[in-house]
């Protein structure tokens, strides 16, 4: 069953198709993979899917509902999460009470609530918290819990990124180049997390450059170039695809890639 399809989606700035009529599907639990060269439109992909840029034609579904052209926190209560390219939490909070405030979506207390701390506000509260317990140790970030954000490991922001994007208890969560600046250790650890997340029933739609990442967990991968889809299939189609070669003006990126 698919969770997210897309059709013929396009986005003009000015005279230039960012993305042209892109068309896909995302099946429940699947980690699908969107590669490119720079500047062939992944991420514009990601911003047309969340919200952040209305498509000038097209479709996008979320389990069956149009959500084309939806605000991006509409989109987010609906269930699709995003972590950026860099990093986006509150660096003088504590990794904790980061996670706490990415429950915001899932909670209904309004400000004379949160004013007079009833009943509700302090339900809230506690499930925040709790909540915010799981995500810690899922992500094995309880040493840092107290620490600020600013003051972790770039690879432990990274998590925090993700872990407040699953605060919100998403269906769907879309990951934006997540090893970049990380070392071979580091991204293998990230690799590791990314299928933990899978078996939370959770699915992953994945731009990255680290093509031993993106072969080794995608199920499937989506190839664009000049903001058209190329192509798309399995991880061993792709690698041995003379078109997506091409678009990498050369083999060197594939050569170096063993699927597992």
């Amino acid at each position: 069953m698919a969770i997210l399809s897309v059709e013929n989606l396009t986005k003009y700035f000015g005279g230039l198709a960012a993305v042209y009529e892109l068309s896909f599907h995302i099946q429940a639990r699947e980690i699908l993979g969107l590669i490119g060269p720079n500047g062939a439109g992944k991420t514009t992909v990601f911003n047309l899917v969340t919200g952040i840029f209305p498509p000038s034609r097209g479709k996008v579904f979320f389990n069956d509902e149009d959500i084309t052209g939806r605000k991006p926190y509409e989109i987010n209560e609906k269930g699709i999460a995003r972590i950026f390219q860099s990093t986006r939490h509150f660096p003088n909070f504590t990794v904790r009470d980061n996670l706490i405030a990415g429950r915001h979506c899932r909670t209904r207390a309004g400000f004379w609530s949160a004013v007079f701390n009833n009943n509700l506000a302090q339900y809230e509260r506690r499930q925040s918290e709790e909540r915010a317990q799981e995500i810690l140790q899922f992500l094995e970030l309880q040493p840092y819990q107290n620490e600020l954000a600013r003051n972790i490991p770039q690879a432990m922001q990274r998590r925090l990124d993700i872990g407040i994007a699953l605060a919100t208890d998403p269906k769907l969560i879309l990951l934006d180049e997540p090893a970049a600046g990380m070392n071979p250790e580091e991204t293998y650890q990230l690799m590791m997390l990314i299928k933990k997340i899978q078996e939370q029933k959770i699915s992953v739609f994945l731009i990255e450059h680290v093509m031993q990442m993106i072969m080794d967990i995608c199920e499937r991968i989506i190839v664009l170039n000049y903001g058209k889809k190329i192509a798309e299939g399995i991880p061993e189609v792709i690698q041995n695809d003379p078109g997506v070669i091409e678009a990498y003006l050369g083999s060197e990126d594939f050569d170096r890639v063993r699927i597992e």
